[in-house]
């Protein structure tokens, strides 16, 4: 008798176990998605900004031009900032000159 309900107990705290373990990794899987998606989405609006200004920047725009459709292709109603000497928008950081040429761009 003893020794099926020490039998028991273990498949009971065995299976308790086992149960948290797959809730733990599920919680976790869901976290970890959660990360790539906004990930995802920040390359995305990233790239569709260099996107909007690769043809600008190739025929030399104005500062404020490249900057108009690098804020257009974010998707988001943000200022531009600066910061260490590049302008951001959005995903992007953008440095110019002291005459207002396009320099460089990078990301965060």
């Amino acid at each position: 008798m003893n020794t099926s309900k020490t039998k028991i107990l273990a498949l009971i705290t065995m299976l308790v176990g086992s149960n948290l373990w797959w809730a733990y990794r599920t919680l976790d899987n869901g976290v970890t998605l959660t990360y790539i998606e906004d990930s995802l989405e920040h390359t995305a609006r990233g790239f569709n900004q260099a996107i909007a200004i690769i043809p600008l920047v190739a025929q030399q725009a104005s500062q404020q031009e490249i900057v108009n459709a690098a804020k257009t292709a974010s998707e988001l109603d943000i200022e531009p900032f600066e910061k260490e000497g590049y302008l951001w928008v959005g995903e992007l950081g953008l440095k110019f000159d002291a005459a207002g040429k396009f320099v460089a761009v990078v990301t965060q």
